[in-house]
């Protein structure tokens, strides 16, 4: 009988590369897809493609401004993501939330007789 081991391999990522893909295909996403950030690379793509398709009546540029904003952001967050797996940050997210419902747990906050 065989005993099937389930494990992950996570592939270290370029960063050098990450900046790459920011710097010319960042409108698309493609930096978050390289990244494994593949929800937020389909909203910034779907958000180029909305404010490219309605740039004719001025909405376009709000769209396209908020991926300008995004992808600023994102210049400072590339090293983070690069070096911080999605699966370590979220379970990090869950123990800090656990650690602080536990810490609530313990502070006694019943008056005191004087």
């Amino acid at each position: 009988m065989y005993q099937q081991i389930n494990s992950t391999v996570r592939v270290p990522k370029s960063m050098i590369l990450a900046y790459i893909l920011w710097f010319f295909l960042g409108s698309l996403g493609v930096h978050r897809f390289y990244l494994g950030r593949v929800k937020s690379g389909l909203a910034i793509l779907l958000l180029t493609l909305l404010g490219s398709a309605t740039m004719g009546i001025i909405i376009g540029y709000i769209f396209l401004g908020m991926v300008g904003i995004w992808l600023f952001i994102d210049l400072f967050l590339i090293p983070w993501m690069v070096t911080m797996p999605k699966s370590l940050m979220i379970s990090s997210t869950v123990t800090m939330m656990h650690d602080h419902r536990l810490d609530n747990d313990i502070i006694d906050i019943t008056p005191k007789d004087k």
